[in-house]
């Protein structure tokens, strides 16, 4: 069953970006790292778990737990239609959609992968500090820094970030 309630309050997240903030983007450059790092990692456990390594990093997670599930078209389209250039970058579309088809797919993650957090979260919020990123060469390019990709097996590895606003907002402000 489609979670269309989710799917919206992602989308009114998403909606509510400024895209172009640069001044957020330079405020927010070490929040940002901190949650392109943990996105990195969290796909890397959801690739692995939905035997989806080819696609990492920037694969449709939800399409992965259940193919049937999607957003609504029509949020699709508002969100396409609403964003601008922002989307043009196709990595920063295919996160915002998979964002929206993961909402919809409401509580069924948590119930199949319980040990398992969110993919999209981090990359919702490094949207709301700044606007979006692209790849190049290896790295996820976030206006003023850049994280390395790595493999898999690296993100894998690595120890979860906390992601939280207070603890976000003290990376900055150092």
């Amino acid at each position: 069953m489609t979670d269309n309630v989710a799917a919206e309050g992602v989308l009114s997240r998403l909606l509510a970006v400024k895209w172009d903030d640069d001044e957020a983007a330079f405020e927010h450059q070490s929040s940002r790292g901190r949650l392109t790092q943990e996105y990195l990692r969290r796909a890397a456990l959801w690739a692995r778990a939905l035997g989806a390594e080819d696609g990492w990093p920037f694969f449709d997670i939800a399409a992965g737990v259940d193919p049937g599930v999607r957003a609504d078209p029509a949020l699709v389209e508002q969100l396409i239609s609403n964003s601008g250039y922002a989307l043009g970058h196709p990595t920063v579309r295919l996160v915002a959609e998979g964002a929206l088809h993961w909402a919809a797919l409401g509580d069924q993650p948590r119930q199949r992968f319980a040990d398992l957090d969110d993919p999209y979260e981090p990359m919702l919020v490094l949207f709301e500090r700044g606007g979006g990123f692209i790849t190049a060469n290896g790295f996820v390019e976030l206006d003023y820094g850049a994280v390395p990709i790595r493999t898999l097996a690296d993100r894998v590895a690595q120890e979860p970030k906390p992601i939280d606003t207070v603890t976000l907002d003290e990376l900055d402000a150092k």
